[in-house]
């Protein structure tokens, strides 16, 4: 049997730290100046329960030239 190791190794920022940079990076991201260096993207959505709408900040990754976002967040689940 062969093992395969991930893609993409999960790594959790700080909480705080999350709640700091955030809303900068996603008025950075929204700005025609936006392109940051690495993958960086805004994902918007509507939250399933509340209908509230979001900007999340994300770092997406290509595999094989297609484009993906590992979560781990609860909001994953409103897609």
């Amino acid at each position: 049997m062969t093992e395969h190791s991930a893609a993409v190794d999960v790594a959790h920022p700080p909480e705080a730290m999350l709640r700091a940079v955030n809303p900068a990076l996603r008025l950075a991201l929204k700005t025609p100046l936006g392109a940051l260096p690495g993958d960086f993207m805004v994902v918007d959505f509507t939250g399933r329960k509340s209908g509230k709408q979001y900007s999340t900040p994300v770092s997406a990754h290509q595999l094989d030239g297609d484009l993906y976002v590992v979560l781990e967040a609860q909001w994953k689940y409103n897609f």
